[in-house]
């Protein structure tokens, strides 16, 4: 998406990457897995994912392994802008979803945040990830401290 805002005469000024494995299908986890049958069934839904109407967890997770697929068949491109990698630290893919240095040429910084993957972006966890993005941003604007409305830092 910066790539595409960039192209389109946008600035980004920032690229924050929330807990995502980078574009290299290599350390993605698979988007179909089980058996024969079972891939069958996965592949169906995918294709009809945001066709057919569905509401609930099935549907969340259509999606999910839509976007799973998606990202296995993306070729990355190195980003040479500012970027803020933030890794959940409780999260079993931890180490996959820290490989982003091949893909980051200019100035970049990772750190790793409490939390899961969905826990990070929930208090307490949150407060942390706030604190990170808030610094990343006042050094790219120029200006003093900002804190989010409602979080303490």
């Amino acid at each position: 998406m910066a790539h595409q805002l960039r192209a389109a005469g946008e600035e980004v000024a920032l690229l924050t990457v929330l807990d995502s494995f980078p574009p290299d299908p290599r350390t993605s986890p698979p988007a179909i897995d089980g058996g024969p049958l079972r891939r069958v069934k996965q592949i169906g839904a995918l294709v009809l994912t945001g066709i057919v109407p569905d509401a609930g967890k099935g549907h969340y997770l259509r999606f999910f392994r839509q976007g799973m697929w998606l990202q296995r068949r993306y070729r990355g491109v190195p980003w040479d802008g500012r970027t803020l990698v933030l890794v959940a630290g409780d999260d079993p893919d931890s180490a996959a979803r820290s490989r982003w240095s091949g893909y980051l040429t200019g100035q970049w910084s990772m750190h790793e945040v409490p939390g899961n993957h969905t826990g990070m972006l929930h208090e307490p966890n949150v407060a942390e990830v706030a604190k990170l993005v808030a610094a990343e941003l006042d050094a790219v604007s120029g200006v003093g401290s900002w804190v989010p409305t409602g979080l303490d830092a």
